[in-house]
Formats: structure tokens, C-alpha cells, sequence
């Protein structure tokens, strides 16, 4: 009995490790400038996580989602509508600049009721060890792979080269994938601009 346990518990990981059968490949690069054009993004860092992941974070699919297109859609600098917003005086002012900003006041509100939940889930990711094992990191060439079992995986990818003055990407910009992996490798180009 003692020697069937021992031969189980060796079995176990191995057939674990047999289902990560398929690469998820990911070729990360920025924009440098207008001479040099993209550069890989060296130390990158990818984390590869599944629907149970995210419930264990606190967040959903949907919320990382709302953040990433509420930032799209304002299509400026967060701080600088606030700015622009605060520095009219008087109510003349403030109306003509509501006027001027169409929907953007109301996107920033959205913005900052996402920006704060994400921007703990992010570093939750960053902080805790346990989600150490999930994270990869893009090497001289702005790649990373990962061995993974078929099905869904949300990849949030995080700049090591590309930032901006918000809350969630002082650290980095970052972007979310969801990625399907059925019977093949997968190769997901990310690319962070301006």
C-alpha cells in the first residue's frame, strides 16, 4: 500500500504537467519614436490568468474591460480633462468647457470608479506571491511563452517601457487579451503606443 501511494503521488504531477501541452507565445513591443519606431519590450510582464483567477482578485472580465475602453474613449490624458475641467471659474466657463468636452466628464467619472478597482487588482498581481507563478516575463526581444492546458485565459500585460500619469499605469501601461487555447500553440502580438 505504502509503495502504490508513493507512485501515485509522483503520477500526479506529471499528468498535471501533461495537460500543459500548448505554448501561448506573446511578442510584446512599444513605440519608441518617430526615427526608431517600435522596440521590444524588454521586461514586460504577463500575467496568465484564468476565470477562477479573477473571482479570487475580486474583479471580472468586465470590469478590467469597462476601465481599458472608458481610458479609450476619453482619448487624452485623465489629468488633463480634470485639469481642463477645474480651471474654469465661473459657470459661463465651466458650461462652455462641458460643452467643448461632449461626453468626456461623464467617461472620467466611469474612469475613476474602475481606475480604483483596477489599479488593486494590479497590484495585488504585483504584491501577493501567490499570483507569482502566473506572471512571465518578456525577455530581449519582447517575448514570452508560457506552457498552458487547453481553454480560456485573460493575459493583462503590463509595459515595462511605456507609461502615463494615471493611478493604474504610473507602473506601466497595460492591456487585456482573452485568449482561447483549443489544440495549437497561439502567438498574440501586443504592442503599446503612445
Amino acid at each position: 500500500m505504502k509503495h502504490l501511494l508513493i507512485s501515485l503521488l509522483f503520477f500526479l504531477p506529471s499528468a498535471a504537467k501533461a495537460q500543459e501541452r500548448y505554448t501561448l507565445k506573446g511578442v510584446v513591443s512599444y513605440y519608441f519614436n518617430a526615427n526608431y519606431g517600435d522596440r521590444p519590450d524588454t521586461g514586460a510582464k504577463a500575467y496568465i490568468l484564468t476565470e477562477e483567477d479573477l473571482v479570487a482578485l475580486g474583479t471580472s472580465e468586465s470590469q478590467l474591460y469597462r476601465y481599458l475602453i472608458a481610458y479609450a474613449k476619453l482619448g487624452a490624458d485623465p489629468i488633463d480633462i480634470e485639469v481642463a475641467l477645474n480651471s474654469a471659474k465661473s459657470e459661463k466657463a465651466k458650461k462652455a468647457m462641458a460643452q467643448r468636452l461632449g461626453d468626456k466628464p461623464a467617461l472620467l467619472a466611469k474612469f475613476k470608479e474602475v481606475n480604483d478597482s483596477t489599479s488593486d487588482v494590479m497590484a495585488k498581481l504585483d504584491v501577493l506571491p501567490v499570483w507569482q507563478a502566473k506572471r512571465v516575463t518578456a525577455d530581449g526581444g519582447g517575448v514570452f511563452t508560457k506552457k498552458l492546458a487547453p481553454g480560456a485565459y485573460y493575459v493583462i500585460v503590463l509595459s515595462a517601457h511605456r507609461k502615463h500619469n494615471t493611478t493604474t499605469e504610473l507602473g506601466g501601461q497595460y492591456t487585456l487579451k482573452k485568449v482561447l487555447i483549443k489544440d495549437d500553440d497561439l502567438e498574440i502580438p501586443i504592442r503599446f503606443s503612445i
